[in-house]
């Protein structure tokens, strides 16, 4: 015969901590961790931010104050009319200079502002020297208005003339009524012509002689915005042109200039055989008529003028 207990049984009234009060005490324990690695990351790069520039401000200091680092020497390359000391006082640069204290860049921009230098490079070589290259702007033409000025193929005014002693240059005519100074640039149209046909006459042969166009040259005058009047040296002769076709042009030029050199040369034999005869002489002379002006400023022709046409 069995026989039944009874047992009774409590209520619990705890609370139950199961699977996901293990979880949440982790995630806990993990953000703790995350905090302290997160302060411990801060710190370290504090600090080293500290010592870095701290760092730095003691080796800035250093270099500054260094004399390894003084400039000892400044090489200048690529000058001719332009002498040192004016290159060095553009650039307000001097030896002695600690060369991290040196703006290349403004160095640049300080020469390139001097009338005279067309463009520039500045290089440092560590720990103490300075290269400088030089490309110099190369006068031209003397432009003649109100005053004389010395300027270049770009219409750069590189000096003001007292007077006419330096006439290796033609010299371009055009009174304008301005006055121009040192660095300023000429904007007239008629001067650029001028400049351009000149630049491009100088390899051809103009008199009877090997002398080049560049040597006869006494003065431009422009007639307009395209054709120019060419005065010739120790001659009253001109010659007239303009800048359409101008190769042919130059053609026709020293066809003409050969064909009045070989009669000229015909002159000159006849003369030589029959030096005894003094009326045969100035009878010859009087043929070799001179020339007052060459006009080629036409397409397809040119026109000679004499004096006594």
């Amino acid at each position: 015969m069995k026989t039944s207990v009874a047992i009774k049984v409590r209520p619990y009234r705890g609370t139950y901590r199961g699977a996901s009060a293990v979880i949440s005490r982790r995630k806990k324990i993990q953000r703790i961790k995350s905090v302290t690695f997160s302060l411990f990351k801060l710190t370290a790069f504090i600090s080293l931010f500290y010592l870095v520039v701290a760092g730095g401000y003691w080796g800035y200091r250093y270099v500054m104050a260094s004399p390894y680092f003084d400039i000892s020497n400044i090489t200048i390359d690529g000058n001719i009319n332009l002498n040192r000391d004016d290159i060095l006082s553009a650039s307000n640069i001097k030896i002695g200079q600690n060369i991290f204290s040196v703006n290349t860049g403004e160095i640049y921009k300080r020469l390139k502002g001097h009338p005279w230098i067309k463009d520039t490079a500045v290089k440092k070589e560590m720990p103490d020297r300075l290269k400088i290259k030089i490309n110099e702007r190369e006068p031209a033409v003397i432009l003649k208005s109100n005053e004389l000025y010395l300027i270049d193929d770009e219409g750069m005014v590189l000096a003001k003339l007292n007077g006419e002693s330096d006439m290796s240059f033609p010299v371009i005519v055009k009174p304008m009524g301005l006055e121009y100074k040192v660095g300023d640039r000429i904007s007239s149209e008629d001067v650029f012509n001028g400049i351009n046909i000149w630049s491009r006459l100088q390899g051809v042969k103009l008199n009877l002689g090997d002398s080049s166009f560049k040597d006869n040259i006494t003065t431009i005058e422009p007639l307009s915005s395209e054709k120019v009047k060419i005065n010739l040296k120790d001659t009253n002769s001109y010659i007239v042109i303009n800048g359409e076709d101008i190769d042919k042009k130059f053609q026709h030029l020293q066809t003409v200039m050969r064909f009045l050199e070989d009669r000229t040369n015909i002159d000159n034999k006849e003369a030589v055989k029959n030096e005894n005869s003094t009326s045969l002489k100035e009878k010859k002379k009087k043929e070799v008529r001179e020339i007052n002006y060459i006009d080629l400023s036409f397409k397809d022709k040119v026109i000679v003028k004499y004096e006594n046409q």
